[in-house]
Order: C-alpha cells, then structure tokens, then sequence
C-alpha cells in the first residue's frame, strides 16, 4: 500500500505537469499516435465480437468456442524495471462471420435485424426453452370462430344513439323551428313543441296548440293549462316533473282540432319525442290523440278508462282539459282514469 508520503510526491508531480502543459500551450494528455489508436480499435473490436458471440451461442444452449485472438502490435508501456509488463491473455471467442468494413453509406442505413444462427433450424425449441419453455404456439395468432356481423347502421343513427334526451329534445326542438312540412305554418307566432322533464315518468299528449299557448310557444297555458296543473298536482307531481306536449306543433286556425293530413305529418316528430324521453306511462288528452296513437275509429268514451300499450309503453285515453272546462260532468271519468295511472305507479 502507498503511503501518504508517496501520494503528495506524486500529487505534486502531476500538479508540476499540468502546470507545465498549460505554459506551453497544451491541454490535457497528448494524443497518441496513429498506429496505437489503430490498434486499441482493434482490440475493441475483437472485445466487442466475443461478447457478441458468447450472447447467441448462450440463446441456443451451446458453448462458444475458444479461438486464439489475432496477432495485435502491442503498444510500448515501459514500467520501473525497464520491462513491458506481463497482461495475461484474455480468451476471445470466435465470431460467427468475418467483420465487413462499414462505409458512409452503410452509416446512413439502419443497422440489419439480428438473424437466427443456423442451429435453431435445427432444434427451434432451444430458443423457447431460453424463453422458460414456452412453446411457439403460445405466441401465435389463434384463430377465431367467426362472428355475425352486426347489420351497419347509419352515422346519423349512431350519433343520436349517443345523445342525451335533453339534447335529442333541443335537438328536434331546433330543427322544428323552420318546419314547413304542412300549412299549419303559416298562421303560427311560434312552434309549440313541448315542456316539462326530459326524463319525465309521465308524458300527457294532447291534440294541438290553443291561441294562447301559440303566443308564448308553450302546451296547456291559459285556463285549461290551469286546470291540467291541478289535475297533475292531485296526482302527486309538479307540472316540471311530467312532460307534456300535443300531435302537432302549431295552432290550428280558429282552435279547430287538427286534421289527419297535419297530424301525419307531425307524427315523426311526436314519436322521436317519445323516443327520447321514454316514460313510463302515456297519457293521451282528447279523441284525436287518442285515436291516433291507438289506430282506433272509437269515440273517446269507449276508449278511455282502460289499459293500451304504444310500443310497449302502457297508455291511458282520457279527457282534454278543454272538454272538461265545457263539461263538467266529465270530471269524475277523468279523475277515475288519472287515479288508474297513479295506482300503476305506485305499483312500479
């Protein structure tokens, strides 16, 4: 072991050396010459192709085998005694193909994939084994009973399946803005299109705006709306918890009921309405509606108080609040009917 001693001497004469390059205009070691730097890198070389051979012959479970390393000019290093000191000879290994001199071009490539030595050929499992034993199968494609494709649907189709319902609501309320598919159009103020909850349990539909509800662009206003309030309240919901709507979406001239002709047309935009909001129950307020949506030629009195299905989705015919304002006597029908409906939610 050196001494302390022996370190600040050589602390110091190594101090006195770089002193002594930086006056005369040298910085760090001087390069070494030609034939030396050749020869480390060939050295290097030789190094780097053992290590690369000992890598493949360790992935198919042989041995390398030990040649003797090329004839290298040694570079002079003389020691304290005057002599080269002794390196023992490191074992190099063989590689598996001479080296190929690389020019520019070949710098400017992508280095080549690796490729399978031929043994493997000869036994592929010796790879997996490396791998834990896996067998090739496990790492191919496994082929798939085939699948009935489902019938494509259109991007439009697919876009509103995506939609919430208030935005399929607004969605057909924007469009319905500009409708001229009939000449309901050209005696209305605004398009009535509807009002209450997008998610509502109950939907009331009626058979067409009043003049009022045509004014303020909103279903059952005035004093029918009032009275269908009440009768909604009496049933334990608030008017925004249901939604309510009619067949068509403009006035009527003169508060006439509306004709087939204008219910036809209409009727896209009421079923998509139903559509988005799936309730539980129906409610149809007035002989049209009724008739429409059940495909019947029987007068409302036969058809209300009993149970229909529209889709799936059960329904209940009763009475307008318009026919109830002119008769009152019909009052008692129509609260029999909104308390079936209240029974058959209760019971959901």
């Amino acid at each position: 072991m050196a001494t302390k001693a022996h370190l600040l001497q050589i602390t110091r004469e190594l101090r006195r050396y770089v002193e002594w390059q930086a006056k005369s205009g040298a910085l760090g070691a001087p390069e070494a010459p030609v034939e030396e730097r050749e020869a480390w890198q060939s050295r290097q070389k030789v190094r780097d192709d053992a290590r690369m051979a000992t890598m493949r012959a360790a992935l198919v479970d042989e041995k390398p085998r030990q040649v003797a390393p090329p004839s290298q000019p040694a570079r002079p290093i003389t020691a304290a005694s005057g002599e080269a000191p002794h390196r023992p000879e490191t074992p190099v290994y063989e590689r598996s193909a001479a080296p190929r001199a690389v020019d520019k071009a070949d710098e400017a490539m992508p280095a080549p994939a690796p490729q399978m030595p031929a043994t493997v050929a000869q036994d592929e499992n010796a790879l997996w084994k490396q791998l834990g034993s896996q067998s090739r199968r496990t790492f191919e494609p496994i082929e798939e009973p085939a699948v009935p494709r489902t019938p494509s649907r259109p991007a439009a189709a697919v876009r509103g399946a995506a939609m919430s319902a208030p935005e399929k609501l607004d969605f057909l309320k924007n469009y319905l803005a500009n409708c001229q598919r009939c000449a309901l159009h050209q005696g209305r103020t605004n398009v009535v299109f509807g009002a209450g909850s997008a998610v509502a349990r109950l939907m009331f539909i009626g058979e067409g705006p009043s003049s009022q509800d045509d004014k303020l662009g909103e279903p059952f206003v005035g004093e029918s709306g009032e009275l269908l309030n009440r009768m909604i309240v009496a049933m334990g919901f608030k008017r925004e918890e249901v939604y309510l709507t009619n067949m068509v979406k403009c006035r009527p001239l003169e508060n006439r009921n509306p004709g087939s002709d204008e219910i036809q047309q209409c009727s896209t935009y009421l079923i998509k309405q139903i559509e988005a909001i799936d309730p539980e129950i129906i409610v149809t307020l007035g002989q049209s509606a009724a008739q429409t949506l059940l495909q019947s030629d029987e007068d409302l009195g036969q058809l209300r108080g009993r149970w229909y299905q529209w889709r799936l989705t059960p329904l209940m015919a009763t009475y307008h609040p318009e026919s109830l304002l002119r008769n009152e006597s019909l009052k008692r029908a129509a609260w029999s009917d909104l308390q079936l409906v209240m029974a058959r939610l209760a019971a959901k």
